[in-house]
């Protein structure tokens, strides 16, 4: 997400085209509203497609010129992309490094390391892109996950100026070649990927974006950059109207698609083709604020994003109205001071070998701070809280998957795939996470050593309240091809009951009216039994009451204080519907051969109340709903301990 300085904005007769930063403006001032307040403009991230249409633009604009006077150096190109990029960018990156050693937990902190890596190496997409799964934490809680565009960008600059260059060499037309490479990277963008978190951060997927500006600077740099002003107001209307409506036309209409950039890159084409001398772009695009705030866009980019990050960090929710406008207004003050004090001078003043020696320098200086926070030894104290930091360590679960389950099974399993050893399964772990939390407490349970451990699939026990029915099917079969089969461990997120008896499923993907159970019980009770068979036992994990919020809140961070307990009141666990929900699995599991229900409600509760942090102060729960290995550990014992009982 970048932009040349006015100096280099010179299209056509040299003249500065203001609209360009005051397109970049509108782009930012439209994230910043976005990210501070989603509901306010619910399609904000379209806004970074703007960005790179004004990007390709401009650095074709300048390559192509630069190439036909024969005046192009690849050392002078990218000394360029040095200058405009790194320095601005290293700042940012190691106050952020700074910052987190005061605010995050350990875990936190790793992941932050690695995402500086990733920055300075501008591969974040593909880092981001490898962390996206079921227990990915969202974005706002990844204090550098905003330098993914930046990396997209740089990514397809090392190639760009190439391709023009061959291009030249071998007298291909650069506009057939691009518009190729635009249909080329559109149609990729549609068709080859699976998930919608692979195709955002892909640069192949973006790279028509970028080349669409790119496309846009061959053709007016032919016909002329004037030639379509004579329709200017009239383009600029149907753009601008175009970019508001991809801005704030309702989610349930226009959510992210592959196709969904089209609109905003059609809207910022035709007010680039519309110029900057007709009334409408004077008044909308081209005003102080605007223009300023295009200006100063690069570092308002990198600063706002951290800054709102980490206050969201600290609240674990999204910070009070007032300090996020404060937030705003502090990424306002620091991105023009480093514009004035960093940007103007890398560009202008700063010889090359100075700014090398000073980039070297924050290099140098970032990997002290990683070292320090990382590597120094740590206290009794601190160890223990190292041990905290093992058991709730954010996206990071190694029982998601994993290469033998991957291997037997290949890639129809959604999210959950793992075996704890090649061959046929003996233990079959069943229904949505809550059923996957419990695999290192089953391979870790003495009663069950050496047992091939298999979780697969992501389902809810009656596939109609799961947003992915298929999987049940999946687990199904998986299961009545596996003979070896002796134990079949049920678990899931169970529906809420009330005190009338009506259930609340917690999902939108609910297909079915079914406001008393009537079906649910009678379609729970099929498939339990379906899974039945002579020898093979069935346990079924009942609920227990939930916290309510992520457990990440009774541990401090360095210089913030526990804002929660992880304890529950006697009040509070009566309060929910806990114990409703039992009778009503104890009444289904009772129907089924060779089931038992247990509950595990017992382990963390007594007659005061719930608590899901040991003695040792260390946390049964990972999140707000999962367990950590400690908590699996517990619940596998008593798994062992409930089916020991009843075989007697």
């Amino acid at each position: 997400m970048t932009a040349e300085t006015p100096a280099a904005n010179k299209l056509g007769h040299g003249k500065y085209r203001r609209d360009l930063d005051g397109l970049r403006g509108i782009s930012m001032l439209w994230i910043l509203i976005y990210h501070n307040f989603p509901s306010v403009m619910p399609n904000g991230y379209l806004a970074i497609d703007m960005f790179f249409i004004v990007s390709g633009l401009l650095i074709t604009r300048i390559v192509i010129d630069q190439i036909d006077s024969g005046r192009f150096t690849f050392r002078n190109f990218f000394e360029r992309r040095i200058r405009r990029i790194l320095p601005a960018l290293l700042v940012a990156l190691l106050a952020t490094l700074v910052a987190g050693a005061a605010i995050l937990m350990r875990f936190e902190y790793e992941q932050l390391a690695r995402h500086f890596l990733a920055s300075v190496l501008f591969f974040q997409n593909f880092q981001l892109m490898g962390e996206a799964g079921y227990f990915d934490h969202a974005s706002i809680y990844k204090p550098l996950r905003h330098v993914w565009s930046l990396a997209v960008e740089e990514q397809f600059y090392f190639v760009w100026p190439a391709v023009l260059v061959l291009g030249f060499r071998f007298a291909i037309s650069r506009a057939w070649l691009t518009a190729i490479l635009v249909a080329s990277s559109f149609l990729y963008a549609q068709l080859a990927f699976d998930a919608l978190s692979e195709s955002y951060y892909s640069p192949f997927a973006r790279a028509w974006e970028l080349l669409s500006g790119g496309l846009a600077a061959i053709i007016l740099n032919r016909v002329g950059w004037t030639y379509f002003y004579r329709w200017g107001p009239w383009l600029a209307a149907l753009g601008i109207g175009l970019m508001a409506i991809s801005m704030l036309m309702p989610l349930a209409v226009l959510d992210f698609a592959t196709w969904t950039p089209l609109i905003p890159v059609v809207g910022t084409l035709l007010v680039i083709l519309g110029g900057e001398t007709n009334w409408m772009s004077r008044i909308l695009i081209q005003n102080r604020l605007v223009v300023s705030t295009g200006l100063i866009s690069y570092s308002l980019y990198l600063w706002h994003w951290p800054i709102l990050s980490f206050a969201t960090i600290v609240y674990d929710a999204m910070p009070p109205h007032a300090l996020r406008v404060a937030g705003i207004a502090l990424s306002f003050l620091i991105a023009w001071a480093s514009w004035r004090f960093i940007e103007e001078p890398a560009r202008k003043v700063w010889s090359f070998r100075k700014l090398c020696f000073l980039l070297a320098s924050i290099l140098v200086a970032s990997a002290a701070v990683i070292a320090l926070v990382l590597l120094r030894p740590l206290s009794a104290e601190e160890r223990r809280d190292d041990r905290v930091n093992d058991l709730i360590a954010g996206w990071h679960w190694d029982y998601s998957e994993n290469e033998i389950c991957r291997e037997a099974f290949g890639d129809e399993a959604d999210t959950f795939c793992y075996q704890s050893r090649a061959g046929a399964a003996e233990i079959m772990l069943i229904g949505d996470s809550l059923a996957n939390h419990l695999t290192p407490g089953i391979i870790d349970q003495p009663r069950f050593e050496g047992a091939n451990v298999l979780s697969i699939g992501r389902c809810r026990l009656v596939a109609w309240t799961s947003a992915e029915p298929s999987q049940c099917e999946l687990q199904d079969r998986v299961l009545a091809a596996s003979d070896k089969v002796d134990l079949v461990i049920v678990g899931e997120a169970w529906p809420a009951i009330d005190e009338q008896g009506r259930f609340d499923f917690k999902s939108r993907s609910v297909r079915v009216a079914d406001p008393h159970g009537v079906r649910f019980r009678k379609d729970l009770l099929a498939r339990l039994r379906s899974f039945a068979r002579p020898g093979r036992r069935i346990v079924v994990v009942g609920p227990k009451p939930e916290l309510g919020y992520d457990v990440r809140r009774c541990f401090g961070r360095p210089l913030v204080a526990p804002s929660e307990t992880c304890r529950l009141t006697a009040r509070q666990v009566e309060g929910g519907s806990t114990q409703r929900v039992r009778a009503m699995l104890k009444e289904v599991v009772d129907q089924v051969p060779g089931a038992i229900l247990v509950d595990p409600a017992p382990l963390f509760c007594d007659a005061n109340g719930c608590d899901y942090v040991s003695r040792e102060g260390l946390p049964y729960m990972r999140d707000n709903v999962h367990f950590s290995t400690l908590g699996s550990d517990r619940v596998a014992g008593l798994i062992a301990r409930e089916l020991a009982r009843s075989d007697r």
